[in-house]
Parts: C-alpha cells; sequence; structure tokens
C-alpha cells in the first residue's frame, strides 16, 4: 500500500525577523571575538608582568654578579613561583661560594704551621702602612726576628721538635701584639716579623725585650746551640724614614745581622733615615 502526503507545512518569516537574527548574530559574534581579544591582551600583560619581566630583571642581575665578580652580590628577586625559587637558589649557592673563597682567601694569607699571616699578608700589609706613614707622618715601626742556631735545633732534636719551637715562638708573637694594626707574621724558615704602626723606636725596643724575656720564661731547651743551652732569639729593628719601602726592610736586615754578628740573643735597633 503506497504512502500519501496528506498535509504542506509552510513557515514563512518575515524579512525583518531575518534581519534581526542576523544582526544578532553578527553581534554575539563581534562580542565574542572582542571579549577572547580582550582575554589574550589581559593573559600577554599578565604572563609579560609575571614571567618576562621578571625573567629580564633576572637577567640583568645575573649580568652585573658576572660585570663586578663580587660573590657577596645577592639575585633581588623575591616570589613563589619558579622563577622565585630559581633567585633563592642562585643566592644560597652564592653564599656558600662567598664562604668558600673566604675560606681560601684566608688559607691563602695564613702561615699553615703557625696560623699566623704569612709572607703575602705581611707584604701587603707592609706596603699599605708604609704608604699611610708618608701621608700621615707616623711613626712606624719594625722587627725582624729569628731562631738562634734553629738550623742545630732541627739536627737535634728533629723537625718535627723544631715545628713545636716555631710555635711556641708564634704564640708569644700573638700575644705580644695587642692592636689590631700590629701584625705578627712568619715570612719563611725561622724568620718572623713584627710590623707596628704608630710606634717609636723606644716603644718597639720594649716589645722587643719583651719578647725575648716571654721566650727565656718558657725555657726551650736547646742543648745544640753555640750560645745557651734554651732557646733564644735574634732581633733587628728599625723606624721607617724618607725613604724607599726597599730601604726601610734593609736597614731592619741590617740590625738583624748586626745582632746576630754581636753575639745574638739581642736586640740591635737602627733608628736612622728619620727626618
Amino acid at each position: 500500500m503506497l504512502k500519501q502526503n496528506v498535509g504542506i507545512l509552510t513557515l514563512d518569516v518575515s524579512r525583518d525577523l531575518t534581519k534581526q537574527g542576523n544582526l544578532l548574530y553578527r553581534n554575539v559574534a563581534q562580542l565574542f571575538v572582542l571579549t577572547a581579544l580582550g582575554t589574550a591582551l589581559l593573559l600577554g600583560f599578565f604572563i609579560h608582568h609575571l614571567l618576562i619581566r621578571r625573567l629580564r630583571v633576572l637577567t640583568n642581575e645575573l649580568t652585573t654578579l658576572e660585570q663586578q665578580s663580587t660573590w657577596h652580590t645577592r639575585i633581588k628577586l623575591s616570589g613563589s613561583d619558579e622563577l622565585g625559587q630559581l633567585s633563592s637558589g642562585i643566592n644560597k649557592l652564592l653564599a656558600l661560594i662567598e664562604q668558600q673563597v673566604t675560606s681560601l682567601k684566608l688559607l691563602s694569607l695564613t702561615d699553615p704551621l703557625t696560623a699566623l699571616p704569612n709572607r703575602r699578608e705581611f707584604d701587603a700589609r707592609l706596603r699599605q702602612e708604609f704608604a699611610r706613614q708618608k701621608r700621615q707622618r707616623i711613626p712606624l715601626a719594625l722587627l725582624t726576628i729569628d731562631v738562634d742556631y734553629f738550623k742545630f735545633y732541627n739536627d737535634h732534636y728533629g723537625h718535627p721538635a723544631g715545628d713545636l719551637i716555631l710555635k711556641e715562638i708564634a704564640e708569644i708573637l700573638a700575644s705580644a701584639v695587642s692592636r689590631s694594626s700590629d701584625l705578627a707574621a712568619r715570612i719563611g724558615g725561622e724568620e718572623f716579623c713584627l710590623l707596628l704602626p704608630d710606634t717609636d723606636a723606644a716603644g718597639a725596643v720594649l716589645l722587643a725585650e719583651s719578647i725575648r724575656s716571654k721566650l727565656q720564661a718558657r725555657n726551650l731547651p736547646h742543648v745544640a746551640s753555640l750560645l745557651s743551652d734554651r732557646v733564644t732569639l735574634s732581633i733587628g729593628g728599625a723606624i721607617a724614614g724618607d725613604e724607599s719601602i726597599e730601604a726601610f726592610v734593609s736597614r731592619t736586615d741590617h740590625a738583624l745581622y748586626r745582632a746576630k754578628h754581636e753575639g745574638r740573643d739581642r736586640v740591635c735597633f737602627d733608628a736612622g733615615a728619620t727626618e
């Protein structure tokens, strides 16, 4: 049996209603585009503010750190995001490096046996204090100290015992300097130096004699000495004058040689070359 259409439904929409529908569609589409564009711009602003700008700050901080080559500088970028955590990690690493560099610098300027400043630190401080003496016209004394017949001591008692003697003398010298500007240093072998800013000849000689007295009080045996059965010191000193730093040190050395030539176990002082 064949089916037949029983009716036809016809929908007649007016032209005005169609125009309104199309207009509404276009408005909704434009609103959607504008909303999407605004959201993109807002998102871009936040990305720039929170990421790109912070990345630029971090880059600038790292560039400054590289140019200055100073480990005490820290990255000034806080926050709980990944960049903030990265900056915090870098700062911790910088603190660790700074600590290690400080320790290495201290080791490079310290005599490992006696813990006194070494020759490098002494030379640097001598140049500094000599220049200050020139500018301010204040007295600067230098004492050079040598252990009498130390080679004989090492030959008789052995080098470990000789090291103990050097440590004993270092303790005496360290206790003898009470001002932060004074410097007691081991400059090599059995030779020590005392750098005494703002100290005249009388004060330097008094300090040198007190060092000899403190060593005598310790009564350290030295049966191999050609001078005494106890450890003794020869000390030479000078006051800086209107001369070069080399001439100043040379006068101090000559005073020490004179102390040895005159019998050792004594203080010889050269107060010449002053204005």
